[in-house]
Order: structure tokens, then sequence, then C-alpha cells
């Protein structure tokens, strides 16, 4: 575990998103895989005040392993914030002002006829 714990913590001083750190918060060594737990830093102040990408700021996230390597650790973390950022676009997604248009929270038929009723030139 130590040997783990060294590796990521060396590979995360040199890996950032969108000028956040990323820190280990915590691991845990299984019979059959690895759960790691991390946190996301905040952005630097001018990223703050320009509201870039604040749904990230102190983010906490588990990846989970099954075998340990430092090329599927940075493939799982990038996998991870790509996750992350498709459910932040379906959650801000509006057509006129009506959101939800995603996953099971939306019937398409419901969708449709919405759209229908629309004017088409806005």
């Amino acid at each position: 575990m130590e040997q783990h714990s060294r590796v990521i913590e060396a590979v995360l001083e040199k890996v950032h998103f969108g000028e956040r750190s990323i820190h280990l918060v915590d691991m845990l060594v299984r019979e059959n895989n690895i759960i790691v737990n991390h946190r996301l830093g905040c952005a630097p102040l001018a990223r703050q005040k320009a509201g870039d990408l604040t749904g990230f700021d102190d983010w906490t996230f588990s990846l989970l392993f099954e075998s340990f390597n430092p090329a599927h650790f940075l493939y799982l973390l990038m996998d991870k914030f790509i996750a992350q950022s498709d459910a932040m676009v379906a959650e801000e997604f509006s057509c006129k002002g009506f959101r939800r248009f995603f996953g099971n929270r939306c019937d398409i038929d419901y969708c449709w006829r919405f759209l229908s009723q629309t004017p088409a030139s806005q």
C-alpha cells in the first residue's frame, strides 16, 4: 500500500485539472481491488473570479482499480473528469428554459411534444 501511495502522490504532483491540484485523501487496498479517494483543490483566484469550472472546486471522488499501474491510474483519472464534465453539461443544458432533457428524467414523447409546440424561428 505504501508503494502505491508514493507512486500516486508522485504522479499527482505533476497533474492538474483547470489549474487545480489533485490530492490523495486515502486508499483502501483489498484482496481484489484498490479504492483511492481524491480531492480536487480550488482554482487560483483569477479563475475563481471568472467563475471558471466552479463545480469542480473541492470536488471529492474515488477511483477503483483491479490492479494498479501509473498509466492505468492516469487513464482512470482522466476518464473520471470527462464523466463529471459530461454530467455537469447534462445538468445545465436547457431548451427555452426547460431543463432535464437527459437520461430517464424526461419522457421522449414529452420532449417531442414540447419541441413541436415551440416556434421554430426565435
